[in-house]
């Protein structure tokens, strides 16, 4: 019986990095990468192949978890090349979320990672906290759009393409002045308006149980610098997340 699990195949050649270390390695060692989700049979908790919660691959205490027996992601096999994945269900209305320490979203931070969206037939949520339509900051896809945007406040990036069914790489967050969103490395700024919400944090869907995202999902990047800014701290993040996404799923971010 084949066991879900990541598998890097080749060495990792990086100067940055210890003698014997890896991209992985250096991403748990980076203070400024706060919390790290990865949907592999190392990194959750199943009932059978149902995710129960996605655990923090940095070790801290915060998770995502199902909102329900009946709310919950399958860790599937081989839906991200070779690798497992979270399968989230529109018509199973799966959805996680967040506990622990929320990243203040007032403040710098992103959200990043590997995901794929299926259909496009309903508005879908990949992460989300909302308290209303001027209140907020959602990840989304729209109505009949094969399109990414982060919504934040008032303001809207740009929607940045999305095959459906193909995996991307993405970035959103705030910068202080900006929001920003990267998406298999095309890149929109536009100022910040209004205020994020401070209610519950959820991945695949409104926290409240709607506007699900029908998909999978495999990483989950959660920083407490902006991978759109020049400063030191901001780049050397931005320079392994990217690194490792190239490495292990080939994607550009």
């Amino acid at each position: 019986m084949s066991i879900a699990g990541i598998r890097i195949n080749q060495a990792f050649n990086n100067d940055a990095l210890t003698i014997g270390g890896s991209l992985a390695d250096s991403l748990i060692g980076d203070s400024h990468l706060i919390n790290w989700f990865q949907a592999d049979a190392r990194s959750v908790t199943l009932e059978g192949s149902n995710i129960i919660a996605l655990l923090d691959r940095k070790g801290t205490a915060s998770a995502f978890t199902r909102a329900g027996a009946g709310n919950s992601p399958v860790l599937t096999d081989n839906i991200f090349g070779i690798y497992p994945g979270a399968r989230l269900s529109s018509a199973e209305s799966d959805r996680a979320i967040f506990s622990g320490t929320m990243t203040d979203l007032a403040l710098p931070f992103t959200w990043a990672g590997v995901a794929t969206l299926r259909t496009n037939a309903a508005t879908s949520n990949l992460l989300a906290t909302f308290t209303s339509t001027s209140v907020r900051c959602i990840l989304n896809a729209t109505l009949n759009t094969s399109a990414l945007k982060l919504q934040y406040g008032t303001a809207s990036t740009a929607a940045l393409g999305i095959t459906l069914g193909q995996p991307f790489a993405f970035a959103a967050g705030f910068d202080g002045v900006n929001i920003f969103l990267m998406v298999n490395g095309i890149l929109s700024t536009v100022p910040a308006a209004g205020a994020p919400s401070l209610s519950d944090f959820a991945l695949g869907g409104l926290p409240g149980g709607s506007q699900f995202w029908d998909g999978d999902v495999s990483d989950i990047f959660i920083s407490n610098v902006a991978l759109n800014s020049a400063g030191t701290d901001s780049v050397a993040l931005l320079s392994k997340i990217r690194s490792y996404i190239q490495s292990v799923y080939g994607l550009t971010l």
